[in-house]
């Protein structure tokens, strides 16, 4: 069951989605001038096999899931 499956990975990713929320919270920037926010994030899609394109209107990112 679809369900199922989403409960599932949604606990086995539980770890990590709080410790990118905690990165993300403890390294703020100013709105537009999210240059290591940006980086953060395109590292962790880029390591998930994530493809992206950066530098949309500046730090903008688009991620293909």
């Amino acid at each position: 069951m679809l369900i199922e499956k989403i409960k599932s990975l949604s606990q086995s990713l539980h770890s990590e989605t709080v410790a990118n929320r905690r990165h993300l919270h403890a390294h703020p920037e100013l709105s537009f001038q999210e240059t290591e926010t940006a980086a953060y994030v395109l590292a962790q899609l880029n390591q998930a096999g994530i493809s992206t394109k950066s530098g949309i209107a500046g730090t903008g990112i688009e991620a293909i899931i």
